[in-house]
């Protein structure tokens, strides 16, 4: 086969149209073309093309990935579903990763800390709330679980959660004592908080304001 022209797009400046003597054979990204010297004239075997084809669904699913974590910082698995949304093959998606993750944009590590830290700025909320939201995030136990333990080590959420019960305290209205201790868990448990840190903490509330 003989590529007969090559016409950059008229929607998409930096995409060019390939064509034989047949008609529209593909559409690759400049980077494509560039890579393998593509010009009008060239022969092109079927084995060529397919090595183009694959290289060029690497190509753009990296640019569409760069694009995804341009908006906020992402998990790999965020940057997987969202590659595998725009049907790019296994191996684009694995080599695109491959390419974030060398360059240190996707490291779930980091972005476990980051979240937790922003979380925890905006309002008391305890390690279990924020274990279930990562790991929504497809980030691993393991990764969750190092990453809490830096950020908010035990007596980080007890503090925390004492915090969070002077907060809700205005709420109290109720004289019984046994009314106020189920109102002060359950608010603990709502936000996140470990049973027996929930247990402890108002316990602990309630004797100050005794």
């Amino acid at each position: 086969m003989k590529i007969q022209k090559i016409e950059r797009q008229k929607k998409d400046k930096n995409r060019f149209s390939i064509f034989s003597e047949d008609g529209f054979v593909a559409g690759v990204s400049e980077d494509t073309l560039a890579r393998f010297g593509l010009r009008a004239g060239d022969e092109m075997e079927l084995d060529r093309l397919r090595e183009i084809e694959v290289y060029e669904d690497f190509s753009t699913a990296k640019k569409d990935a760069y694009a995804y974590i341009a908006y906020k910082p992402r998990t790999i698995s965020e940057v997987i579903r969202k590659l595998k949304a725009k049907k790019h093959s296994a191996g684009a998606i694995e080599g695109a990763v491959e390419i974030l993750t060398e360059q240190k944009y996707l490291d779930d590590k980091l972005y476990a800390l980051s979240y937790a830290a922003e979380k925890l700025r905006s309002k008391p909320i305890g390690k279990e709330l924020l274990r279930r939201k990562l790991l929504q995030k497809g980030v691993t136990k393991e990764t969750v679980d190092s990453a809490l333990s830096e950020t908010l080590p035990e007596e980080g959420e007890v503090e925390l959660a004492l915090i969070a019960l002077k907060k809700y305290s205005p709420k109290l209205r109720e004289d019984d004592n046994s009314k106020r201790k189920a109102k002060c868990y359950r608010h603990l448990m709502s936000r996140g908080f470990s049973n027996e840190t929930a247990y402890e903490v108002t316990r602990m509330f309630l004797e100050e304001i005794k």
